[in-house]
């Protein structure tokens, strides 16, 4: 696919420059909620009332321990990567991989709060209404995540700003 006329007068290094500078801030906003999230899951064994759940919230706490790690791992991928990459001038590379690794830690995220959601929900609820509720927010999660995105980029407005 060929490059749009640039329409803010960069060359494609600093298109590049721009864009890596772009996607690390947007690592460091998602890093520090996964952060908090996998900082907060990892004490919950340690809790008095952690004994009390059954298997189903104990499996339920391995899966969302585990996405959540992953998600850690993902979202720090693309500033190690950089590390090796650094000054060997594959920024083009170093961008595409690093898109790949935001995108997937993103969906990791999103599995992992959902179940997060429903590993709270189902402490002070009803199974089938945490259940509930936390299918409702995997929909919210898919349709401001994926949908809203899909449905901007198709839109013609304001394309070659980027």
């Amino acid at each position: 696919m060929k490059d749009p006329k640039p329409v803010r007068g960069e060359t494609p290094a600093e298109r590049m420059d721009r864009h890596w500078n772009e996607m690390l801030q947007e690592l460091r906003v998602t890093q520090t909620g996964v952060q908090v999230v996998f900082a907060f899951l990892l004490i919950l064994p340690f809790q008095v009332r952690f004994e009390e759940v059954d298997d189903f919230s104990r499996r339920l706490y391995v899966v969302v321990v585990c996405l959540m790690a992953v998600s850690a791992v993902l979202t720090l991928a693309p500033v190690i990567t950089h590390r090796f990459l650094y000054a060997r001038h594959k920024k083009d590379q170093l961008i595409a991989v690093g898109d790949w690794f935001t995108k997937i830690s993103f969906v990791t995220i999103g599995v992992a709060l959902t179940g997060a959601l429903l590993l709270a929900l189902d402490m002070v609820l009803d199974r089938r209404i945490a259940i509930t509720v936390a299918t409702v927010a995997t929909v919210f999660v898919l349709v401001v995540w994926l949908v809203v995105p899909l449905v901007l980029q198709r839109t013609r407005g304001g394309q070659g700003n980027y």
